[in-house]
């Protein structure tokens, strides 16, 4: 009797049971690769796979994907087993979002957030981001500080208070804070207790004073309402922005450059720099990228901005956003042509935006051309750009300027520098 042997059917029990009998890991391996609703699907792959998604060691949740995000983070917490590795939710984060438009803030209550937390604490996760754009400040509880496996630490739209118990965080290696309300002693024993810190961004931070204490500390971007910034023991800096919101005589920021003399980039903003000083001997021997928003008639900041310059002889990109108060520049030729002896001997990139055609802004770019003689890329735009009278401008004002180098490319009306 001749036995027909199905093949097909075999390779497919056997292809069948290859799925369904890999390993978790493997399986959870697969799902992490996943968008969070194609992983929710696998769940009708077969009987095995029904609650493997449940633990996915990594979500990303927004209020595009997830309209009721609130409730997705919910019922995904609710159900979920074992450890995470990554949670990221974020609701209304956008900069560019009206908040005249309905449901611009999202009704989520500080106990939702922190009965969250609670469930990330046990997950142990490791990398947290919540950002959830909120009428009333959210208050966060000591749920968050039994998160001690935190790598990356992600918050925004909280007010942070530390518990008398917290120890520190061991392994966070990130810090990203947006919209922060938190004490100054608070801010000063998070950063301290977290000894392998390299990465901080602290973004409209409300704080009175930062210290900031962090010897591993190579990334660093600081904006807010603050009037004081130290950085002691930050000696690993490599890239630094810095600005404030705030704007009085209280202000104190003397210290800061001589905390960053090892930075490679360095990024002020204007109501910063009329503060800052420059000790003597101060040198940046690494700075290669320095960007500024710079009051082009403000004879003092020009004062500083040039100091900088001196001081860093393998700069090699100037980036200058220009503003201008109505302030009267004294003796600014006199200024200018004391600079007669120095040289920008390094630089090969030059750009300046915003230009109101004023006297200061045309004299810095003048001294620019003048005294860069390796200069290759100068990118320019007008504030208020007139179609036909532009180009009489560039060609009566800055291709009239002795040039150092013989190699410029000229783009005006350009900002793709900027960025």
């Amino acid at each position: 009797m001749e036995v027909i042997h199905d093949y097909a059917a075999e390779n497919s029990q056997d292809n069948e049971d290859r799925i369904t009998s890999l390993p978790n890991d493997i399986k959870q391996m697969i799902l992490d690769h996943l968008s969070l609703k194609e992983v929710v699907s696998t769940s009708v792959l077969s009987q095995d796979w029904r609650y493997i998604w449940r633990f996915r060691s990594k979500f990303f949740l927004d209020d595009h994907t997830f309209p009721d995000i609130i409730n997705a983070v919910n019922q995904i917490l609710s159900v979920h087993e074992g450890d995470i590795d990554t949670f990221f939710a974020i609701g209304n984060d956008e900069e560019d979002v009206d908040e005249d438009e309905e449901n611009f803030f999202l009704d989520i209550s500080s106990q939702v957030i922190n009965s969250w937390l609670d469930c990330l604490a046990d997950a142990k996760v490791q990398n947290l981001k919540l950002r959830f754009k909120t009428e009333n400040i959210l208050l966060i509880s000591s749920s968050l500080f039994r998160c001690d496996r935190l790598i990356t630490l992600d918050l925004g739209y909280i007010k942070l208070v530390l518990p008398q118990s917290f120890n520190e965080f061991r392994s966070l290696t990130i810090i990203n804070f947006k919209f922060i309300f938190i004490s100054s002693p608070d801010l000063e024993r998070l950063i301290k207790s977290c000894p392998l810190l390299n990465n901080l961004k602290l973004h409209y931070i409300y704080c009175v004073i930062l210290n900031i204490h962090s010897p591993n500390l190579k990334y660093l971007k600081v904006s807010g309402y603050y009037s004081c910034l130290n950085l002691n023991e930050t000696p690993m800096v490599t890239d630094a922005s810095i600005s404030t919101i705030l704007f009085h005589t209280n202000c104190d920021f003397t210290n800061v450059l001589h905390n960053l003399t090892g930075v490679k980039a360095l990024d002020l903003k204007m109501n910063i720099i009329r503060f800052l000083k420059l000790g003597n001997g101060m040198k940046f021997n690494n700075m290669e990228k320095f960007k500024v928003s710079l009051v082009s008639d403000c004879k003092k900041d020009t004062e500083i901005i040039i100091s900088i310059l001196r001081c860093s002889p393998v700069l090699d990109c100037f980036h200058i956003q220009s503003w201008v108060k109505g302030t009267c520049f004294q003796d600014i030729e006199q200024f200018w042509n004391d600079l007669i002896d120095f040289k920008l001997n390094r630089l090969k990139i030059f750009s300046i935006y915003n230009i109101w055609k004023i006297k200061a802004e045309l004299r810095f770019i003048e001294f620019v051309l003048r005294n860069a003689p390796l200069l290759e890329q100068f990118h320019m735009n007008l504030l208020y750009p007139l179609r036909g009278l532009d180009d009489e401008f560039y060609e009566e004002q800055i291709m009239s300027f002795p040039k150092a180098s013989t190699r410029i490319t000229f783009c005006f009306n350009c900002l793709h520098m900027l960025q």
